[in-house]
């Protein structure tokens, strides 16, 4: 994850069945909770890579700022909060 790409990986035969290029330094990845789609903070680049899981593709990046590190989605699902650290 730390040369901007994230791996998909196939559980039954313990396989990487496909990379996705991203943001660089991948810190986290969440994944809503009916599976469309993952968001991938990347701290180093300050961004927030969204992917769509069916087509495993980057569908939008998001500019976060310094220290996109750790996310959440709130419980309705409908909120993606990435907080930015401050110096």
């Amino acid at each position: 994850m730390r040369d901007g790409t994230v791996s998909i990986i196939d559980f039954s035969a313990l396989t990487v069945i496909d990379t996705i290029t991203i943001g660089i330094k991948a810190w986290e990845v969440i994944i809503t909770d009916d599976g469309t789609l993952a968001l991938v903070s990347n701290s180093v680049s300050r961004t927030v890579s969204v992917i769509d899981t069916s087509t495993r593709e980057v569908i939008k990046t998001l500019v976060a700022g310094d220290g996109s590190f750790f996310s959440l989605i709130n419980p309705e699902g409908r909120n993606f909060t990435s907080p930015i650290a401050t110096r």
